[in-house]
């Protein structure tokens, strides 16, 4: 068997033996738990399971790996990397996970989940990792996410008797390296016109722009739905003046839309991971040298669950509508957007105005 190995902070991968057995019913056999397959898992199919593993642990690095904690030494799910098939193409390398319920919603598919990404990029010769989703599947969908995933397609599997739609979740080898700060990664961003028509043309941050040239930038406007809006701290060092509290966001990068831009930049800055479909288009305006596109987003999360970037921002606060449409310039909507939240419908109701 493989002696393979992946470490975390607070977790350690390795291939299964029968010893995990229980552990791996615990999961398999749980209705909640595989309610994307439809159905939980008899003892044969536990065993096939369990098998295919094994066979998969023939090449390093690949075949859905036993997940335990460190301080313990407690199986608590799975994950791994996978060959599977998109439509007609050759297999593609996937990233699967399955966690036991008492696991969820503490970050560890995550943490698992990004140690198999990395050694994926690191390893193999592939230019895009995936991970194929039950559309029903929330959370594996947020996890993928904040993986750097973002959905790139759909397709539908026949599994159990019925027809299962899949989303299709996807990271770029340049997009790892850019989120990873790997060497190399410089952050690009694509040029417009003054009318945003596309210049067809690249530049690296903190490049000086060409005359009568325009990169985008996002701005996410939180609200919890009760009146109150989320602002983040900047830990970079303000011009004097400037208000260090902003709305999140940031530049939209290179073959990036500026709603995965908002998406990223929101999950990145507060570890709030919503769908695209969460963010709704507000407007835009041009500051400067940057077309900013602004979205506003309905989530209600006390802040000691969320997450901050290290270098970008270090706590967040709630505050009323009337101190933040009060705010100064900055990284904020421009005050006729602000009118706009909470004159007219329907971000006036779902700002809970």
């Amino acid at each position: 068997m493989s002696e393979f190995c992946l470490e975390t902070q607070s977790l350690f991968l390795r291939p299964l033996t029968r010893e995990d057995l229980p552990a791996l019913r615990e999961i398999l056999q749980d209705e909640v738990t595989m309610s994307a397959y439809e159905h939980a898992f008899s003892e044969q199919e536990v065993l096939d399971w369990f098998r295919r593993q094994q066979e998969r642990y023939a090449q390093p690095g690949m075949g859905l790996m036993a997940v335990c904690r460190k301080e313990t030494g407690r199986m608590i799910g799975q994950c791994g990397l996978t060959l599977q098939e998109i439509g007609k193409e050759n297999p593609v390398v996937e990233i699967g996970y399955l966690f036991q319920r008492g696991a969820w919603g503490r970050g560890m598919a995550s943490e698992a989940a990004k140690a198999c990404r990395d050694w994926a990029f690191m390893n193999l010769p592939v230019e895009t990792v995936y991970s194929i989703i039950r559309d029903t599947n929330r959370p594996s969908r947020m996890v993928a996410v904040r993986n750097g995933m973002q959905c790139v397609g759909s397709l539908v599997k026949h599994y159990y008797g019925m027809d299962m739609p899949h989303d299709i979740y996807a990271i770029s080898r340049r997009e790892w390296m850019r989120v990873t700060g790997q060497p190399g990664a410089s952050e690009a961003w694509d040029l417009l016109d003054e009318q945003r028509n596309p210049l067809h043309r690249t530049v690296l941050r903190r490049v000086r722009l060409p005359e009568g040239a325009f990169h985008v930038g996002v701005r996410i406007v939180v609200t919890d739905g009760e009146g109150h809006v989320l602002l983040v701290h900047s830990a970079k060092k303000k011009h004097p003046g400037v208000s260090p509290w902003e709305c999140p966001g940031g530049a939209v990068l290179s073959g990036e839309t500026s709603l995965r831009a908002a998406q990223r930049e929101l999950c990145e800055e507060t570890g709030i991971a919503l769908d695209q479909c969460e963010l709704h288009y507000i407007g835009g305006t041009t500051v400067g040298t940057c077309h900013h596109d602004n979205y506003l987003a309905v989530k209600k999360m006390p802040l000691e669950a969320m997450l901050f970037q290290p270098g970008e921002t270090d706590t967040a606060k709630w505050v009323d509508f009337e101190e933040f449409f009060n705010m100064p310039a900055g990284r904020m909507p421009s005050p006729p957007l602000r009118r706009k939240m909470c004159t007219q419908s329907p971000w006036r109701e779902m700002m809970g105005l």
